[in-house]
């Protein structure tokens, strides 16, 4: 019985993947007959394409985007897609341009109608060739249609890719080009000619040109000339000022705290900016090295408590041992509102972890006895509501020990 039930199996398994291929094959056969040929066209063109009749170009219109559209995974109908490329590749770029218009059916008010995967897949795989055929034209017209974004930069990074010079030659012709195509070119000469890229940024809209600056603000930040060049190229914009460095410092910090202390500290910046920039240098000091971080900032003896420092102590805290590092080194701050502060973000955190033994402790042990009390207390009161019979032991064995009458 097992044995014939394997055999359906099988059986059933061979059946679907033959229902498959005769599909993806029939797709294919219907792209064929067609346009006319599944290969390139037998008396091609110099330009790479051949000259159809109104008619026959209207039918291959309507049967490739009747395929696209009938099939149930477009995306992944590799038969289907493989035998469109060698059709698309057999026609002219006015073709393709024609073919592109008639996918994306426009209204009269010139909006695109709603379009299906399947039609946003067959954009993509027209783009591509149209991009072959006529880089400039395809991309122009590309940048009218938002839903092809995918499609053009497919089709510009292959440009890209085989004819750099001409993109080049495009870029500084004075045409209008997209931003997003400027962006990517300009992400690809940087790699070779930083300062070069630099220069070229000003083409670009405001959003765009922030964009890159952050982007390259963290690639460059160890490479001190191109930093230099690249905080010049900022211009007069001290809100952008202050976040290329602060991309550079945090890099900066990765490798060398007192590198990246040094970097902001010869920074032509507002005191606010830079004390934002060094708090910003703590957080990823202190990420790394609590212990060392912390202990530093206590040898300052600094009066001012950064919500960052919190933050970074929040994370230090989070876990055991971190806990109970972070309570020593709290101990070996020196009195005053900085510690105040800190003690009762501290002790709010530990109530709210239920860490309520260490809540207690903490506020009992505040230089301001009478706020230190009320904390402790409220921490009794949050344990006892969650564990009473704990909570009604283990004061009591706090009491004992400091003597501080507890609830």
């Amino acid at each position: 019985m097992k044995r014939t039930s394997i055999l359906l199996l099988v059986a059933g398994c061979l059946m679907a993947a033959f229902g498959g291929y005769r599909f993806g094959h029939d797709g294919a056969a219907r792209l064929t007959s067609v346009g006319g040929q599944a290969g390139p066209p037998r008396a091609a063109r110099p330009d790479g394409g051949t000259t159809r009749s109104p008619e026959a170009l209207a039918a291959l219109k309507a049967g490739v985007t009747r395929s696209y559209e009938s099939s149930p995974s477009a995306e992944h109908d590799w038969i289907l897609r493989g035998q469109t490329a060698a059709l698309l590749a057999g026609m002219t770029a006015a073709e393709l341009a024609s073919l592109f218009d008639a996918i994306l059916v426009r209204r009269e008010d010139g909006t695109l109608h709603r379009t299906s995967v399947g039609q946003r897949v067959l954009v993509t795989d027209v783009l591509r060739e149209w991009g072959r055929k006529d880089p400039r034209a395809a991309c122009a017209e590309m940048e009218k249609t938002p839903i092809t974004a995918a499609g053009r930069q497919a089709a510009f990074r292959d440009w890209l890719l085989r004819d750099p010079m001409a993109v080049a030659e495009w870029m500084k012709s004075g045409e209008a080009v997209p931003a997003d195509l400027r962006m990517t070119w300009l992400s690809e000469r940087v790699k070779a000619d930083p300062q070069g890229a630099f220069h070229q940024l000003a083409g670009l809209p405001p959003q765009a040109r922030e964009e890159l600056l952050l982007e390259w603000s963290t690639s460059f930040a160890l490479r001190p000339a191109e930093r230099e060049a690249l905080l010049a190229a900022v211009g007069e914009d001290p809100a952008l000022q202050r976040k290329c460095a602060g991309r550079i410092a945090a890099a900066l910090a990765d490798r060398s705290v007192a590198e990246a202390t040094a970097f902001v500290d010869a920074l032509d910046l507002g005191e606010e900016d830079i004390t934002s920039l060094q708090d910003g240098i703590f957080v990823r000091w202190a990420a790394r090295e609590p212990q060392a971080a912390f202990t530093d900032w206590a040898a300052r003896g600094e009066d001012r408590v950064p919500p960052t420092l919190l933050h970074a102590l929040d994370i230090w805290s989070l876990n055991s041992p971190g806990t109970e590092e972070a309570i020593r080194w709290l101990d070996t701050v020196g009195p005053g509102p900085a510690k105040e502060k800190i003690q009762l973000h501290f002790i709010e955190d530990l109530t709210g972890s239920e860490r309520f033994d260490q809540a207690v402790r903490m506020g009992l042990r505040m230089e301001n006895r009478e706020e230190g009390l009320r904390q402790a207390m409220r921490a009794a009161a949050a344990w006892k509501e969650k564990f009473p019979e704990d909570a009604r032991k283990r004061l009591a064995v706090i009491s004992g020990e400091t003597g501080v009458e507890l609830p």
